[in-house]
C-alpha cells in the first residue's frame, strides 16, 4: 500500500528519502513482485462496493504488477532524478536490516471486482505518480 505521506515508512518512502538525502546509488531487490496500491484508489473503490449488495471477499489492488527495481526506477523518473546507479540485489542482501521474510510474489488481481463491473482501480504507475506529485513531495526539492 502507498499513501502515508510524511508518515509513510514503506518502500516508496524508502526510495524517496534516499533521493531527498542526495543518494545517487540505490540497492533495490529484483526478486520481489507485487501490485503497488494507492490507499485513495482503494478507499474510493471500497466505497462503491459498499453501496452494493455484493458481499464477500475481494482483492482490491491497482492494476499491473512490477518488481521493486521497476518501482524504484519509476519513482526516480517521476522525481526527475537522472544521474543514479541502480544496484539490483537479491532479498538476502537486506537480511540484517529486514529479518522478516516476504513472499516472492504479492501479485493480486481484481477478479471479483471485474466480475461485478466495479473495478475502478487505476494502473499503479498513474496512482503512484499522483501520490508522489500531490501527496508526498509537492513542496520538496530533489
Amino acid at each position: 500500500m502507498i499513501g502515508g505521506g510524511k508518515k509513510d515508512h514503506k518502500f516508496v518512502s524508502y526510495i524517496v528519502n534516499q533521493a531527498k538525502n542526495g543518494n545517487k546509488e540505490f540497492n533495490v531487490v529484483n526478486d520481489k513482485f507485487g501490485t503497488p496500491t494507492y490507499v485513495r484508489d482503494f478507499a474510493k473503490n471500497l466505497n462503491e462496493v459498499i453501496k452494493t449488495n455484493n458481499y464477500g471477499k475481494y482483492h482490491m489492488v491497482c492494476e499491473g504488477d512490477a518488481n521493486r527495481v521497476e518501482i524504484a526506477r519509476f519513482i526516480l523518473d517521476v522525481l526527475g532524478i537522472k544521474d543514479y546507479k541502480m544496484n539490483e540485489v537479491e532479498s538476502s542482501f537486506f537480511n540484517q536490516e529486514f529479518p522478516v521474510a516476504r513472499p516472492k510474489s504479492e501479485i493480486l488481481i481484481n477478479l471479483k471486482l471485474k466480475s461485478i463491473g466495479l473495478n475502478l482501480m487505476r494502473n499503479w504507475k498513474d496512482a503512484l505518480k499522483e501520490y508522489l506529485l500531490m501527496d508526498f513531495i509537492k513542496n520538496e526539492k530533489f
